[in-house]
């Protein structure tokens, strides 16, 4: 093999460092615009570090056109597994769980000083390859469990994205390390398919990884739009748009409960007290109501709320009475607090409005019956000495 042979080969595998390296620097590009427009999401510095520290690992690999030191090498092989691991921490934020420092922190350490022993005293090039091996293998199965954990129902396209990429990855390291019993690696500059997997990963990876990331902060950011469309700002319980949607979400062939809430002279304490006691009211009353597990609550303007829930019959009713209790127990400010119930049925195959008439005709007679109680519809409510309201004792102040 003459000069020439030689200087292709190793170009060759130089040139793939190369075209890593610019596959790591067009995500960190990607990252940092992404870190600039999505800097309100958590997580977003730690990811856009991790590519920074990729770029530099990939650096210290193609310090090797330059010189043979391991130097390079150890920056390269550490750089890069605490770029991943600092995925793992990123997501971890972005999903709010606890961040498991020590763990973290013990593994990328852990990795540095094996590493550095490994090159000291000069460890077979395989050993090292199974040892960054291991390690990338170890944080990035992390990530797709992470991502299949917490991410493919809030961000489908980004998670799976993501998990496929890594998925993809970890399978080519698998490849890599299988290979190792069927060539022997002399050095890691060499033209052997061993040699070159690593460096396709990296192009492939270190871009797509960071156009994942950016399509999960845009989907989390179309989920909190969303979520603003459908929710009451002040309150934070569903508005009308929201109630619907929520609802047909959850509609079954049995008959739901539906009740509507109106807090009593609520009027009186706006215009004695002044808005922001009433709104300080209103937040204190749909905080207690989605305490309530398995109770759908959106407020359809003003002090009116709207309930809705999978109840047997009886059992319903005593959930109303429990909620008037509750809300009679309140003290906003010193002031009593009391709500009247209008309940009714949801039937399936008819429209909320249908039965919001009903249950709104059921919280008239609750308030001509004496407020702070319970009344249910019944088709001769307009005679209101047959009413059945329920009144609910007054909670000494």
């Amino acid at each position: 093999m003459d000069e020439m042979e030689i200087f292709l080969l190793k170009l060759d595998i130089y040139t793939l460092m190369l075209l890593a390296l610019f596959g790591y620097l067009l995500g960190f590009l990607t990252l940092s615009l992404t870190w600039m427009t999505h800097r309100d999401m958590p997580g977003t510095g730690l990811w856009w570090l991790g590519s920074l520290l990729a770029v530099i690992g990939q650096s210290g690999f193609a310090m090797q056109l330059l010189t043979t030191s391991a130097v390079g090498l150890w920056v390269g092989n550490v750089f890069l597994i605490t770029h991943v691991a600092l995925m793992v921490a990123s997501l971890r934020r972005f999903f709010a769980l606890p961040p498991a420092w020590r763990v973290w922190w013990g593994g990328v350490l852990a990795f540095a000083v094996l590493m550095a022993w490994a090159f000291y005293v000069e460890l077979a090039v395989s050993v090292r390859i199974v040892l960054s091996s291991l390690a990338f293998l170890a944080w990035g199965s992390t990530s797709v469990w992470l991502l299949w954990q917490h991410g493919r129902e809030d961000s489908p396209l980004a998670s799976r994205l993501f998990m496929a990429v890594m998925a993809l990855i970890m399978a080519l390291t698998l490849l890599r390390m299988g290979l190792l019993s069927v060539e022997t690696v002399g050095s890691p500059f060499r033209r052997q398919l061993v040699n070159v997997i690593p460096y396709i990963s990296m192009l492939v990876g270190g871009y797509l990884s960071s156009i994942g990331f950016l399509l999960l902060c845009t989907e989390r950011r179309n989920m909190m739009l969303r979520e603003l469309a459908l929710r009451d700002a002040l309150t934070g319980v569903f508005n009308r748009r929201g109630l619907h949607h929520e609802l047909g979400r959850q509609l079954t062939n049995e008959p739901m409960m539906l009740a509507m809430l109106d807090l009593d002279d609520f009027k009186l304490i706006n215009d004695c007290f002044g808005h922001d006691t009433g709104d300080r009211v209103l937040q204190s009353v749909a905080q207690t109501l989605s305490q309530q597990p398995g109770l759908l609550v959106g407020r359809f303007g003003g002090e009116e709320f709207v309930l809705l829930a999978q109840r047997p019959d009886g059992k319903a009713a005593a959930l109303c009475q429990h909620l008037c209790r509750d809300i009679a127990d309140m003290r906003i400010d010193g002031l009593p607090i009391t709500a009247s119930i209008g309940m009714d049925w949801l039937q399936p195959g008819e429209t909320l409005d249908e039965a919001l008439r009903r249950a709104d005709k059921a919280l008239y007679q609750a308030k001509l019956s004496g407020k702070n109680r319970v009344c249910e519809w019944t088709a001769d409510l307009p005679d209101v000495t047959r009413a059945s309201g329920m009144a609910i004792p007054q909670s000494s102040p």
